[in-house]
């Protein structure tokens, strides 16, 4: 469950605290009722407010940076980034450390994340086609195509 309601989130969390929830933000209402002006950048504050909602990831905008993911981690939190339709800013987001990316171009953020861990483990990677990146060849005619 995820939701902009953070206030829907605290009240589902009392009645189901296991089921694991995602605190959309920025949130539709801040506690004081105020509508929050867009966009905002994840920080503390607002990392502050999204415990109350028992909430276990944090669904933000594009507007996060290093230090606050990295502060969203050390909460035990994930953090998940929308909506990232380009390969170089869905690199950026992963180069801060989210841990999700929601996009509307799948194929091209799966290239990305398949040329990724290719680089990065010389693991056998497969891409949505079932093309195996498992040698130099097969990651320099993907990355080709990703031009």
């Amino acid at each position: 469950v995820q939701s902009f309601d953070w206030q829907y989130l605290r009240e589902f969390n009392k009645r189901e605290p296991m089921q694991i929830l995602g605190a959309l933000g920025p949130p539709s209402h801040i506690a004081s009722g105020a509508e929050p002006k867009r966009p905002k950048p994840l920080d503390v504050t607002w990392l502050d407010l999204l415990a109350e909602t028992g909430a276990k990831i944090v669904v933000w905008s594009r507007e996060v940076s290093r230090e606050s993911v990295a502060e969203a981690h050390r909460r035990g939190l994930k953090v998940w980034v929308y909506t990232i339709d380009e390969p170089g800013l869905a690199e950026a987001m992963l180069d801060m450390g989210v841990d999700g990316i929601i996009t509307n171009n799948t194929s091209l953020i799966w290239r990305v994340l398949a040329l990724r861990c290719s680089k990065t483990s010389g693991a056998v990677s497969i891409t949505p086609e079932g093309q195996s990146l498992s040698d130099d060849a097969s990651r320099r005619t993907a990355r080709k195509k990703l031009r």
